[in-house]
């Protein structure tokens, strides 16, 4: 774990830097996170050693004949088009599935950037948010799904900016990576309505009837699917370290949610637009992930949904912390959040590791 820990001590070690050039600052820093992701051993991540083997045979993976598999893995078809494709298009340049990883991580760190720069984040607390709260284990941990998270990155700026052509392209990229990104879509409609508590418990309580209606959805649909009838093994919160895991998150989402509503319910007409669209719509993806982990109760496999719309903690922590007035506080406030941070990631990997798939660390030859 030492490698982890140095990564977030750099981020913290580096913040002086970041007050004179920011931009080296964030190079710099994603640059150590890059060099971890890419170089790691094939046995850094659950799934790692499964996707090397699809790697592997990709060149005589093939495509489906019909467009409906274009979109969606269904029949018999296991992985989505778009991930066959990008597997085939990698190994016709090398067989070294480091270098798979390699563009993978560049992906990822790539359309973190552009987040990052384009919403004009505090770079240290964004990073250091990702490095602790879960989203960079799962992309080293789940594949395909950290390709799908990278690009919804990408589509939520260009949600904020109303550009819904190249909106819809990058939910069409994470789509083809992994075909549950597609339930980003409902992100761009639902930033148009305004947020009122009356809406807020309307959407709750269809999150609820969701809940109740879910099982007979998900029985029809996985007769069509190889790839959600493997979700039926894991049907459903058997043991306790599973329920934590989701009480924990609610709990931390819910937080967030909370206290970053009032804030904009206070202050959202003292706003310019673009900075309310983008709270608004970070606070949709926030609760639009507090209903997906409570439907992950019943089946555990969607609480991998749930990264879609973590992105939105990267926001909405930053915007908490940016309200406090005096400056006093707000440097106390922010030190004890990174020691928040580091302390949640270090229990993590400590008491339940389990959780990412990315303890121990080795580097890849």
């Amino acid at each position: 774990m030492s490698i982890y820990i140095s990564l977030i001590l750099i981020v913290v070690a580096t913040i002086p830097l970041y007050v004179y050039d920011k931009y080296f600052y964030l190079a710099l820093n994603t640059a150590c996170i890059f060099c971890v992701m890419a170089f790691r051993g094939i046995s850094v991540g659950a799934d790692t050693i499964s996707y090397r083997d699809l790697f592997m045979q990709s060149t005589i993976q093939a495509l489906p004949n019909n467009f409906i598999n274009w979109l969606l893995p269904l029949h018999d078809q296991r992985f989505e088009t778009g991930f066959v494709i990008y597997n085939k298009f990698i190994n016709s340049f090398t067989h070294n599935f480091q270098a798979m990883l390699m563009v993978n991580s560049l992906v990822i760190i790539g359309c973190l950037i552009f987040f990052i720069v384009k919403l004009n984040i505090n770079y240290p607390l964004a990073l250091l948010i990702f490095l602790c709260l879960g989203d960079f284990a799962n992309t080293m941990n789940l594949m395909r799904q950290g390709l799908a998270w990278a690009f919804t990155l990408v589509a939520f700026v260009f949600c904020v900016e109303r550009k819904p052509v190249m909106y819809l392209i990058f939910v069409g990229l994470a789509s083809g990576m992994h075909a549950t990104a597609w339930l980003f879509l409902i992100v761009y409609p639902l930033t148009k309505l305004r947020l009122t508590p009356k809406k807020l418990l309307l959407f709750f309580f269809l999150g609820a009837l969701t809940l109740e209606a879910f099982e007979s959805f998900f029985n029809i649909f996985s007769n069509y699917s190889v790839e959600v009838s493997t979700f039926s093994n894991q049907i459903g919160i058997n043991n306790t370290n599973g329920a934590s895991n989701l009480i924990l998150n609610i709990l931390i989402t819910g937080v967030i949610f909370v206290l970053s509503y009032r804030q904009f319910s206070l202050s959202s007409n003292s706003m310019t637009e673009e900075n309310n669209l983008v709270l608004k719509s970070s606070l949709i993806m926030c609760m639009l992930g507090i209903i997906v982990t409570i439907l992950a109760f019943k089946f555990s496999q969607l609480f991998r949904i749930q990264m879609y719309f973590s992105s939105s903690e990267i926001i909405l922590i930053p915007y908490l912390l940016n309200r406090i007035k005096n400056s006093y506080w707000r440097v106390l406030i922010n030190v004890g959040v990174i020691l928040l941070l580091i302390t949640y990631f270090v229990a993590v990997q400590i008491l339940r590791p389990d959780w990412s798939g990315i303890i121990p660390f080795q580097w890849g030859v």
